[in-house]
């Protein structure tokens, strides 16, 4: 006889402790009427059981009219139930953000140890959100090294498919309200990127100092912290108050509940490490939820932290873009010209205009907006320069007709490389084609990132080491801008 585990529960559930949710039996209280719990077919084999004794118990197949008393058999009698059709509607909203949750991540191991019980733990899912139940399970913590050190925590997969379920219902919303701003900023945004951020600020110091022939003065700068500053109260009361005035589709009060419970959530609180505890050391106390100050900061990692973020300074984005509206309105009434230009991504924005003494009272005004934020501005990375002299933006500075990449950014591409390559003629007889793909990418991704900036010589001259010392795997484009697996090494099928 198979021994009760301690919920009194017959056989193994182990690959639901991971989750903390032993799915088949969960909200078991929840009473559906008898004409909904019958039999919805008309073939296949339908059991009950009822028990007889502590030693046997009647099972009927009631197609056959077999019986067995035997208590310790195979058989297996499952509970049905019949649900309305809120819960199947909220069900399908369910399914169709865990589809979207998947997406590009198919691959990874937690979607993978998800995917097996999907089916079971998505209906409970969906039970916690009918009876308001939900609270956001264990996350994961580790450590990033590059481009710098970060602390990351990745929430459950269940409560990735609660994220996308929000994202999903906001996210049209969120672009309508950048688009009414002008698209200045150009993070976690569909067709929004580095790229295109870069493309704004060429463009903005064109138009502000008529094509480099007029003097302009440019400003960047920087959040303190950004992340771990957020007050999660002011945030989550801008939210709640944004979806009701802007939000008019389905699940609105469930919307409003689950905001305020991923923004108030404290996932340090409830985590696993994934990463040496001796590396925090060398991290700075504004960039750690452990450190950081009760009520504020928001998880790196999250989808809801990217896209709420990105909402919350939209707020300063208004602010700064009505300001200097307000002043070409007021210049104009002087029959002076005033031009502007205003870029944003994530925590660093650029200001570039034609008038110095405002734009340096523009600071102080920002500056007190990020205070009335909660947020701060970093005193020791503020760039003040003429136009002329450009300015380094997310990775490429920014030159009159041409654009360089960063050093940081070269530096990490050759010590990538280079890490390549010696792993390559190390592990010769251990290679499979997964790590030749993925070396392949990166690589990609890399010389990707060098398109539209002044990079050939360097591309010649990296891409040309790395084919000289493994062409036996790969072999580049005329113009190096891109490597290719040898025919031999390309998987048959996909």
């Amino acid at each position: 006889m198979m021994k009760k585990d301690d919920y009194g529960i017959i056989g193994g559930s182990e690959l639901l402790i991971s989750y903390g949710r032993h799915t088949p039996w969960s909200n078991i209280n929840i009473l559906r009427s008898y004409e909904d719990a019958m039999s919805q077919t008309k073939t296949g084999n339908h059991w009950s059981s009822t028990e007889n004794s502590n030693n046997n118990a009647w099972n009927v197949n009631f197609n056959s009219g077999n019986t067995n008393n035997n208590k310790n058999n195979n058989n297996v009698v499952r509970p049905a139930v019949a649900h309305d059709s809120e819960w199947t509607a909220l069900r399908e909203t369910i399914q169709t953000a865990y589809i979207d949750c998947c997406k590009g991540k198919s691959s990874s191991r937690q979607c993978l140890d998800y995917i097996p019980h999907a089916d079971e733990d998505l209906d409970v899912l969906t039970d916690e959100l009918m009876n308001g139940m939900y609270t956001p399970d264990t996350s994961t913590c580790f450590l990033v090294k590059y481009p710098k050190l970060r602390e990351v925590f990745a929430a459950a997969f269940r409560d990735r498919v609660i994220h996308h379920w929000i994202i999903l219902r906001l996210e049209p919303l969120f672009e309508q309200l950048c688009h009414k701003q002008g698209n200045v900023t150009h993070n976690c945004r569909k067709g929004f990127g580095t790229k295109t951020a870069v493309l704004s600020v060429q463009k903005g110091i064109k138009k502000v100092t008529n094509n480099y022939r007029c003097n302009a003065t440019i400003f960047k700068g920087d959040l303190v912290g950004f992340f771990m500053s957020i007050p999660q109260r002011r945030m989550c009361d801008k939210l709640k108050e944004f979806i009701n005035a802007q939000y008019h589709g389905d699940y609105k009060e469930m919307l409003l509940w689950l905001v305020e419970i991923v923004v108030m959530h404290r996932p340090e609180k409830n985590c696993m490490f994934n990463s040496n505890p001796e590396d925090w050391v060398g991290l700075q106390a504004n960039k750690s939820l452990f450190r950081c100050e009760e009520g504020r900061g928001m998880p790196i990692g999250n989808l809801i932290t990217q896209q709420f973020a990105n909402f919350y300074m939209a707020e300063f984005d208004g602010y700064v873009l009505q300001f200097l509206q307000a002043h070409k309105h007021q210049m104009r009434r002087q029959k002076k010209r005033f031009r502007w230009s205003y870029s944003r991504f994530v925590d660093d924005f650029i200001i570039v205009c034609n008038d110095k003494e405002f734009l340096m009272n523009l600071v102080n005004k920002c500056d007190e907006k990020l205070l009335e934020m909660g947020l701060s501005l970093h005193k020791h990375k503020r760039y003040i320069q003429p136009a002329n002299h450009g300015v380094m933006f997310v990775g490429t500075y920014i030159h009159n007709g041409r654009n360089y990449l960063s050093n940081r950014t070269i530096g990490r591409f050759e010590e990538r490389v280079h890490g390549f390559i010696k792993y390559l003629n190390e592990h010769e007889k251990e290679i499979t084609i997964t790590e030749l793909e993925h070396i392949r990418d990166t690589v990609n991704s890399y010389l990707g990132f060098c398109k539209g900036r002044q990079t050939y010589r360097f591309r010649k001259r990296i891409v040309g080491q790395f084919i000289l010392q493994c062409q036996k795997y790969f072999f580049r484009s005329a113009h190096y801008n891109k490597i290719k697996l040898r025919r031999k090494f390309r998987p048959i099928f996909k």
